[in-house]
């Protein structure tokens, strides 16, 4: 039945590239890039992971961070007739996005790497280079090459977007397959990864349901010989946007299994466990929620605070749940267009790891630059 649903969509994919064809236009191109540094001060609190000397206890930390944001980035854009595409590298050297997209009137069908229709994003979280909340209940699996179909406007407020996705187990473009991984020491797969994204639009309100399925198979070594495992990873997502005047409100939940091979940015182990004591693979299950609020005062300046939480559970005897939470107030100045000066305040309280030990919290406060042309 999975691959017979597979078959459809391709079908369907295939279907669009049978439709009239316009010639050939003169592409309209349009260049941007965008300028960013974080200046932070980051004040750790009893964290585990900060053990000195093989010490069992955590211990305290600050550092200030001037940096140059890796998330800077130069782009383009480019529309010839129906077609349309875009390009954008980041300053780690990263193609982000390298996207064409063919209007052929009933629909878009879209190729190659951009944001998958999972993403979803809500919060101007600035510290952290940017998290935007999105390891905190954000739902957030990146940019990945993909077929994308996308129907918008359907009865004037509908948005519909399919796609079938690389799978996020086989790793940076593919290169996990027959490779040594988290879980076992083979993961494949024979279905690409399913995302679908279905938008409702009323003007100040919006509301999303967004989707994803991927299986694969896992094998491990047990008594000297091969055995394999079938895994699903999944996730489904809801989010609302609400704006009246000055005032807005957006948030989302979301809930999944195994996420961390769903490509979901998760809080720690989120990757499915192979039990040898039952012989079988311990699914893992996380949730979690986080809420917006904005002010904009005039075209200068805006206010916006936001709170998140995920919870990831092992589902394991003697293992507890994995928590994490955070929170920030910041401002938005901006003194002529272009030229973004956010400063920011706030706290992630990591709670504990999944065998219960404390991993404590770091405060935060300091400001992000942003010059975009």
């Amino acid at each position: 039945m999975k691959k017979a649903l597979i078959v459809v969509l391709a079908m369907a994919f295939v279907a669009a590239f049978t439709l009239p064809v316009m010639a050939a236009e003169k592409a309209e191109w349009g260049f941007y890039g965008s300028a960013r540094v974080e200046t932070f001060s980051y004040d750790d609190d009893k964290m585990s992971g900060l053990v000195p000397n093989g010490g069992v206890n955590g211990w305290d930390d600050r550092d200030t961070i001037w940096s140059f944001w890796n998330n800077s980035r130069f782009g383009a854009t480019a529309k010839a007739g129906d077609i349309s595409g875009r390009f954008e590298y980041r300053t780690s050297t990263e193609t982000r996005v390298l996207f064409g997209e063919w209007d052929f009137g009933a629909g878009k069908l879209g190729i190659g790497k951009d944001y998958t229709p999972v993403n979803m994003f809500y919060s101007n979280q600035a510290a952290y280079g940017e998290i935007n909340m999105l390891n905190t209940g954000g739902v957030y699996t990146g940019a990945d090459g993909m077929i994308r179909l996308r129907f918008q406007g359907l009865a004037d407020m509908i948005d519909i977007d399919f796609a079938l996705v690389e799978p996020a187990v086989l790793g940076a473009d593919g290169a996990g397959e027959d490779t040594a991984q988290v879980v076992g020491n083979d993961m494949d797969t024979t279905l690409p990864q399913l995302e679908a994204r279905v938008l409702f639009n009323w003007g100040a309100l919006q509301m999303e349901f967004n989707g994803g399925w991927v299986e694969f198979e896992d094998t491990q070594i047990v008594g000297g010989a091969e055995r394999s495992y079938d895994i699903d990873a999944w996730i489904v997502a809801f989010g609302l946007k609400y704006a009246m005047g000055p005032f807005s409100f957006k948030g989302n939940v979301h809930t999944g299994e195994n996420v961390s091979s769903f490509g979901l940015l998760c809080v720690d182990a989120c990757t499915p466990q192979y039990d040898a004591g039952t012989d079988s693979i311990v699914d893992r299950d996380q949730w979690g929620w986080h809420a917006v609020v904005g002010f904009k005062l005039n075209d200068m300046l805006s206010f916006e605070a936001g709170y998140g939480e995920t919870e990831m559970e092992p589902n394991q005897v003697g293992l507890v749940d994995d928590d994490l939470s955070a929170y920030y107030l910041q401002a938005v100045i901006a003194p002529t267009a272009g030229v973004l000066i956010i400063p920011e305040i706030g706290e992630r309280d990591y709670q504990n790891d999944i065998n219960g030990n404390d991993e404590g919290e770091t405060f935060y406060f300091g400001a992000t630059w942003k010059i975009s042309f």
